[in-house]
This record gives structure tokens, C-alpha cells and sequence, in this order.
């Protein structure tokens, strides 16, 4: 007997593009968004439920499981959007507010899912490059996903996350909002000088020795040497080199 997949509504970033108009609703959405800091900590119990879920699906290399949190108040007409640092030296994705109206819609994609008060995943992150194409194993997941974090009220504490290429890699989140919205950034630990954790945000499927998988916390808040977990500065960011030059005095990077 055959088995019947149910696919899920198409989700804007997901499986088409976004409108100007949903990305509108993804700034009201990440506004209302707690600090990491004032979330609940996330059951071990569930997290091996998750796995379970994404290992039956085989999309290990696809999502992975986000903690829902937002670091600013984000203006209109602007959303959360990540571009990859352009530094041979310096692996990482630079998400801060950038008008809506500057992006190319056509080369946009969702990359942190939440599910809305109607029950519907939104994205309220956003990355260069298009929608992942989606199989259904990727479509059963993403509805199996969804009723799971209905059925253990988790919709207000873990989202979907699309891995976009990092999968296991450990990433070092660094919260660039103390004086101002310059949003997030995201890096390859092994190039950071940082090896405290504040918060665990991110998890995806890993395997484990001797054989199996696991859902390993790859993707971190990092706490500063200074045991601050936010980074001040004197003055805007203006492009790439100002925010390299910031992580070099903050002893991020030598």
C-alpha cells in the first residue's frame, strides 16, 4: 500500500518566492521576538524526538532546528537579511536590517521559520540566494515539524532552520546591537579568537562515533572575553571593513 505525503501550504521563502508584502509581515513578526536570553531551555527529550523526525526524512543536510529570538527592534520597510562576508580569511553570514526595497526578490530565500499565530510558518531571517529546491521528503518533514511543535506547545520556542550549505559546522553568533540595529554575525568558530558559549541557538543532525547521530548545538551565542554578550560600538557600521576592524578590537579575531 502506498503512502500518501501530505504536502504543506507553500511557504513563502520556502517554496516560492516572498512577496514585498510578506516580507512586510516578517518585520512585525521578528519585532515581536524575545532575547535568546529570556527563552525557556529546550527539553533534551524533544530535541532527540526531532531527530528522529529529521533522520526518517533523510533531510539532515537540508534543516535544522532554531531557537526562536530576535536581538532588535528592526524599522519599517526593512527585514532581517544575511549576505556571506567577502574575506578569504573570514568565513561568515552578516544579517542585519536592510530595506526591503533594495533586495533582489528573485534571489531571496527564508532562512528561520516560525510558525504564526494561523498556524503557518513565516520567515522572519532571510538569506541571499534562492528557495532550496523541495523534495518530498523535505515536504513531509516540514508538516510533520510543524505538528509536533503544535502538539508539545513549542511554537513560540523553536523554529526551522535552513542549513544552507554550514550543516554541522559550528557557527559563533555575535550580537552586534548593543549601541544600535546593526544586526548579527554569524561565524566559522575556528577562525574566532572566542570560546565561551551564552546560549545554544541553533541544532542540527551529526553523526556520532561509535556509528548513529545526534543533535549537536552548532550554532552558538557567544559570550565576548569580556563576559558581555553584546557588542558596543562608538559608531554605525558602514560596510564590511568596519565590522571586521570592530571583531579584530573586540578580540574576536586576531
Amino acid at each position: 500500500m502506498s503512502t500518501t505525503v501530505i504536502s504543506p501550504t507553500p511557504i513563502p521563502g520556502l517554496h516560492v518566492m516572498p512577496t514585498e508584502s510578506q516580507m512586510e509581515k516578517s518585520i512585525q513578526a521578528y519585532n515581536a521576538l524575545p532575547d535568546d536570553g529570556d527563552q525557556r531551555q529546550v527539553s533534551e527529550a524533544h530535541l532527540q524526538e526531532i531527530l528522529q523526525l529529521i533522520l526518517a526524512n533523510g533531510v539532515e543536510k537540508k534543516f535544522g532546528v532554531h531557537l526562536i529570538h530576535g536581538h532588535m527592534q528592526v524599522g519599517k520597510g526593512e527585514v532581517m537579511f544575511g549576505k556571506a562576508l567577502n574575506n578569504p580569511h573570514v568565513h561568515g553570514i552578516w544579517t542585519r536590517p536592510t530595506n526591503i526595497r533594495e533586495l533582489d526578490l528573485n534571489d531571496i530565500h527564508g532562512h528561520i521559520f516560525a510558525l504564526n499565530p494561523s498556524g503557518h510558518f513565516m520567515a522572519y531571517e532571510y538569506r541571499e540566494g534562492p528557495p532550496p529546491p523541495m523534495n518530498p521528503n523535505d515536504d513531509a518533514f516540514v508538516v510533520q515539524f510543524k505538528a509536533f511543535l503544535q502538539d508539545h506547545s513549542l511554537a513560540d520556542l523553536l523554529g526551522l532552520q535552513v542549513l544552507a550549505g554550514h550543516g554541522a559546522k559550528k557557527m559563533q553568533e555575535f550580537d552586534l546591537s548593543g549601541s544600535g540595529p546593526e544586526g548579527v554575525v554569524m561565524l566559522d568558530a575556528e577562525d574566532t579568537d572566542i570560546d565561551e558559549v551564552y546560549r545554544v541557538t541553533g541544532w542540527s543532525a551529526e553523526t556520532a562515533e561509535p556509528g548513529g547521530s545526534e543533535l549537536k548545538g552548532n550554532d552558538v551565542h557567544a559570550a565576548l572575553k569580556n563576559g558581555n554578550h553584546k557588542i558596543f560600538q562608538d559608531s554605525k557600521l558602514m560596510d564590511e571593513n568596519d565590522l571586521i576592524d570592530l571583531l579584530k578590537r573586540q578580540g574576536i579575531l586576531n
